[in-house]
């Protein structure tokens, strides 16, 4: 019996031509001779490519480290679909040299049509575009962003996903400010997972029971009281082969002595006999790779969260120098290899040992890919101090994601003094305009505090500051007192009477939905 394909929601993407912005259906790319998929981690890139490949007759599914293997025979006449050119970055020096690499081998293959995946981090835009417009069939690529879940495709995922009552699901989600984790499939997936005995208030504890979950559901026929394998001791093994997937750019692991695959390693070479390497290869956290020629991730986030938790333990435990995990995923400027900052994000919440070096090095990826909820205030202050320092060096420091959820951990209780003195402070030059807008959005996603509400609507008021740092401001009010519809209303007024200048309708845009939703 033939097996089902996956469940699918058509997704969106969003690109910028002659014509302006638009926003279609990825399905209806289909005709474009070249484009490339940009999304966040988790966005479901891959996915995406796969379902299109299975929906295009000549598709042809590969990854960047391995197109240098293809014939030009295996792909003649074929559409192209090249994952993961973010990865092959990653470990490159000149983060030219990977994208080098493709269009050398698309030449070799008799220029193909394709579609080429990559984190939004990782790519560097118009560069990118001339240099694939060079060998693209018809000399255009196109740039398409993936566009998050909207709130129908979060619905159906999860009623696919056995949720009894979606609409209470996302509700809870939002009263538990995990609104922010909707909108990507995996993480999505992760929380439907994750809160079936209890809603979890953090990203850690999501990460950690739904772990627990996939590593459980592999256990059940060899528990640990019949000899087993422990649920830990299932996940110190997923942890340690992540950890040297991650910090190799590596694919996968097979249990056989030899692989003929590039990027699939033996667990014969592994030093960790002491490790149930095998029986954690079998759980729901690893997925086969590459028509079973091995054992990689089931998901590159749930990967990184396990890696950092095997390494912290190294760490805080059995004695592993933090300065040779840093040599291993630093760069000679000191800062984190872009495909590296999921792991150490999650490293810095395991460890606080780790917190401390990480923080001055990249306190944006923290934020981004970690859990800094997890937090004391004395670091919560340190990684607002460092925050400040990379907005004055470039004011511009978030253009590459400016995803704005995860901030909210920064924003809880015991730091409301804290925020309180960033708002009052005069933020007129670029760098502190740039630094308010990261508090601002801890405000908006962080614990309710009323009290801000009076210097946060101020901010909105003052066309001193940049139109999107204002917008964030009164996002902040709606969130911390959502009791101030009088106030919101005046502003309103104000703005409508001209005494609030709001030259771009941000603002109008903003009080007209949110007070006349209906």
């Amino acid at each position: 019996m033939a097996k089902p394909p996956p469940f699918h929601r058509p997704r969106r993407v969003a690109y910028r031509d002659e014509h302006g912005d638009n926003i279609r259906l990825l399905a209806e790319m289909r005709s474009e001779n070249a484009y490339v998929l940009l999304g966040e981690q988790g966005a479901g890139k891959t996915a995406a490519f796969e379902h299109e490949r299975d929906q295009t007759t000549d598709g042809y599914f590969v990854t960047a480290r391995n197109l240098p293997f293809l014939s030009a025979a295996e792909v003649a006449g074929k559409t192209v679909f090249i994952d993961g050119l973010d990865e092959r970055r990653a470990t490159a020096s000149d983060p030219t040299t990977p994208l080098d690499s493709i269009r050398q081998h698309l030449q070799r293959l008799g220029n193909p049509r394709f579609r080429l995946s990559c984190r939004e981090a990782d790519w560097m835009g118009k560069s990118d575009i001339d240099a694939l417009n060079f060998i693209a069939p018809g000399g255009s690529v196109k740039a398409l962003h993936l566009l998050p879940l909207d709130d129908e495709d979060v619905l159906a995922i999860l009623t696919d996903r056995g949720v009894a009552d979606p609409e209470a699901f996302v509700e809870k989600a939002q009263a538990h400010g995990l609104a922010g984790l909707l909108g990507n499939p995996e993480t999505l997936r992760l929380l439907a997972r994750a809160v079936q005995s209890g809603w979890p208030r953090s990203r850690r504890e999501i990460y950690r029971n739904a772990c627990r979950l996939e590593a459980v559901d592999a256990n059940r026929d060899h528990p640990a009281s019949a000899g087993g394998p422990s649920i830990d001791a299932l996940l110190d093994a997923a942890g340690f082969l992540f950890a040297d997937l991650i910090l190799s750019g590596g694919e996968g692991f097979t249990p056989y002595v030899d692989s003929d695959t590039p990027g699939i390693s033996s667990i014969a070479d592994l030093i960790a006999k002491e490790l149930p390497l095998i029986p954690a290869m079998k759980t729901r956290l690893f997925a086969d790779v590459g028509s079973g020629a091995g054992r990689g991730y089931s998901h590159r986030t749930v990967g990184e969260f396990l890696a950092g938790r095997f390494l912290a333990s190294r760490i805080e435990h059995h004695g592993l120098a933090m300065e040779r995990v840093l040599s291993l995923c630093t760069g000679s400027d000191g800062g984190v290899a872009p495909d590296l900052r999921g792991l150490t994000a999650w490293l810095s919440v395991h460890s606080a040992v780790a917190r401390l070096a990480l923080i001055e090095r990249d306190p944006l990826g923290l934020i981004l890919y970690g859990d800094v909820g997890a937090y004391t205030p004395g670091e919560k202050r340190l990684l607002f101090e460092f925050l400040r320092v990379a907005a004055h060096r470039f004011p511009g420091f978030r253009a590459d994601d400016w995803t704005s959820e995860p901030f909210g951990g920064l924003s809880t209780a015991d730091m409301e003094a804290d925020i309180a003195g960033y708002l009052t402070a005069v933020a007129i030059d670029d760098g502190e305009q740039a630094f308010l807008d990261c508090v601002l959005d801890a405000a908006k996603h962080g614990d309710a505090m009323p009290r801000l509400s009076p210097r946060l609507e101020a901010i909105a008021r003052d066309d001193r500051y940049w139109s999107m740092v204002r917008r964030t401001a009164i996002e902040a009010v709606a969130h911390n007192s959502p009791t101030t519809d009088a106030d919101l209303h005046q502003l309103l007024d104000d703005i409508h009477s001209g005494k609030v200048e709001d030259r771009e309708d941000e603002l109008a845009g903003f009080l007209l939905e949110h007070l006349y939703a209906r």
